[in-house]
Formats: C-alpha cells, structure tokens, sequence
C-alpha cells in the first residue's frame, strides 16, 4: 500500500505547495447532514449558508453531503440540483469554501459504474470479476 501510495504522489499528485485555509482550523466546517440528512436540494444548500450568516456565524466551508446524486459515482441530480456551478458559485459569493461529500464506490446501477466496468477503470478480484456485493 505503501508503494502504491508513494508511485501516486510521486507521479500525479506531488507535495503540499502551500498551507491550509487558516479559517478550517479557527471557524466551523459546515455540513449538510447534522441537520438535513439526505433531504437536501440546491435551495436547502443555499438556504442553509444564508441562514449560517443572517445568525453571525463564522464560516470556512460547507460540506454538501451524502445524497446529492441519485446513485453513488454519479453526477448531481438535476431534479433537486438544477444548476449546481450557479450554486458553487452563489456559495463562494456567500464566503464558504464548497466541498462535495465522495465515496470511494460506485452503485452497480450508475452511469459511473457502467463507465468504469467498460473502460476497465475498476480493480479486479483475485478470484475474477470486479467487484463485490
């Protein structure tokens, strides 16, 4: 794991040109969750950062989490995120830095999945096939 790890920053990534945000370690990460679980939709998201700032909280970023597309690996889902660059950007304007909760897994159902499974980008089991259930 290790190797691996070093042969990926070695060869795409590289190291820290800089330091963090110092607004990450001394004001709130804001996410999504704690108070909307998986009901949540562009004008929740938005709604949510005016109501951080009209109560004079500080802010550093908000988290928009889990069940922001409609299956894992996909992309937003356009019924409950119609514009989600307008929403980055109306967020941003707002002062928070925006980050999107990933997971390290695809649902089989997903364009992702199919995507992957056709370009052989999903790592292989040692006993065939590619994934798991």
């Amino acid at each position: 794991v290790k190797a691996a790890q070093r042969f990926m920053m070695n060869n795409f990534y590289g190291k820290p040109r800089g330091k963090p945000d110092e607004r990450m370690i001394h004001s709130p990460i804001w996410s999504t969750w704690a108070q909307f679980q998986r009901n949540i939709t562009q004008d929740i998201v938005l709604q949510f950062a005016d109501n951080i700032n009209s109560h004079g909280f500080s802010n550093s970023q908000l988290e928009i989490d889990d069940d922001w597309s409609v299956y894992y690996g996909d992309d937003f889902d356009t019924l409950r995120f119609p514009n989600p660059r307008q929403m980055v950007d109306e967020l941003k304007n707002k002062g928070f830095r925006v980050t999107l909760w990933i997971h390290p897994f695809a649902n089989f159902d997903s364009a992702m999945f199919r995507e992957g499974l056709e370009k052989r980008f999903l790592a292989g089991m040692v006993s065939g096939g590619c994934c798991t259930a």
